[in-house]
């Protein structure tokens, strides 16, 4: 056809072009082409490659080649088909890219909604690490003054009783004992609010983080760094269980995602919780190593889903939240991370009144579905 007599001269190996992967990153050998593949009696189907002209014009193909046997003359030929895929190949790539986008928005978008909470769980460390170190700069200027009587006491060469009335009237007005302590627990509190602090900016650098790329990733960690991001999402309505393997495979992802995930599976069930009135919920959270890849349960005790419902809660713009509570995309974009991105499964199982559990399971070696 016009299209092969573009790019196949009579040669079989193309000598005049450069042909690569679809990708165009790895130049392939005479011998890796379609058509010289047929000619050594493979059958070879839906052959992506990137054609490269020496005027440096590409053509991306799609080639499929048969071999065919001559019997009457008992020679070996082949044929090709060439398909010209690069308005095709655009088309994804653009689209993945839109993907890309809107991910990266609607992380964004549920930053956004969380961050009066974590501007609060930020504020509360720092309130008390400020009084904290008011506090230290109090007791540094006691122990100043203590230190300055002790050197007057030694200066005016007093005799002993009267140095010791001295030193035991100026312990007392520094409060030493108090000091004692109290110190070491300001400066150990002021430690632990200063780790709750950077766990909740790491957390919120590696959800933002504009990655597509997939790494080897523990979801443990994934669990912890979510969990510290969206506990003011929870706190007043629900308790947070943890219940983490601890010793999970790495499993290739897009950590942020998945993080992402978590944190509308999280968000979800603290208002399923709020919306059934209970006084206090619970929130579990279980990760697991199973078959070839790895578990993760987010269980609640709220309101439920109706079973007829339920096949339906993954449907993007579907809610059963209250006008102006939700937009439905929460759990259809949990799906579509999870089931196409992924290769993995989104489950729930739920009992109206009783609560929720939605099972998240992402393979090992997680591979992209092909669209459907």
């Amino acid at each position: 056809n016009a299209l092969a007599s573009r790019f196949v001269p009579l040669e079989v190996c193309w000598p005049d072009r450069e042909v690569f992967d679809i990708e165009g990153t790895r130049r392939l050998e005479p011998s890796e082409l379609p058509l010289a593949r047929a000619l050594q009696g493979e059958i070879c189907d839906d052959v992506e490659l990137t054609v490269r002209t020496k005027a440096n014009k590409t053509a991306m193909l799609r080639v499929n080649a048969r071999p065919m046997l001559q019997i009457a003359r008992g020679t070996l030929w082949a044929v090709a088909v060439f398909q010209d895929i690069g308005e095709e190949i655009d088309a994804a790539r653009h689209q993945r890219e839109l993907e890309r986008q809107l991910a990266q928005a609607q992380k964004m978008e549920s930053l956004g909604q969380l961050a009066s909470g974590i501007a609060h769980e930020i504020n509360t460390p720092t309130q008390y690490i400020s009084d904290n170190v008011r506090f230290l700069s109090d007791a540094f200027e006691a122990m100043a003054r203590y230190q300055g009587e002790v050197a007057a006491v030694v200066a005016d060469g007093a005799v002993e009783a009267e140095a010791a009335e001295r030193l035991d009237g100026a312990r007392e007005d520094a409060e030493l004992e108090f000091y004692a302590e109290e110190v070491p627990a300001a400066i150990r509190q002021s430690l632990e609010g200063l780790d709750r602090v950077a766990s909740i900016v790491r957390a919120m650098k590696e959800y933002a983080h504009p990655c597509d790329t997939k790494e080897p990733t523990d979801l443990d960690h994934v669990v912890k760094t979510t969990v510290a991001m969206s506990k003011n999402e929870y706190k007043y309505v629900a308790d947070l269980e943890l219940e983490l393997a601890g010793d999970l495979p790495k499993v290739a992802c897009v950590a942020g995602e998945i993080s992402q995930v978590l944190l509308n599976l999280v968000v979800n069930a603290a208002h399923a919780i709020a919306e059934a009135g209970r006084e206090r919920g619970v929130i579990r959270i279980r990760t697991s190593a199973v078959d070839d890849g790895v578990q993760l349960e987010v269980t609640d005790n709220g309101v439920g889903v109706p079973e007829h419902l339920s096949e339906r809660i993954f449907d993007p713009f579907f809610t059963t939240k209250a006008v102006g509570k939700g937009t439905g995309q929460g759990l259809a974009l949990a799906f579509d991370v999870v089931v196409r991105k992924h290769g993995g499964r989104l489950d729930v199982r739920s009992t109206q009144g009783e609560g929720s559990t939605f099972t998240v399971f992402v393979p090992r070696n997680a591979r992209e579905a092909p669209a459907a």
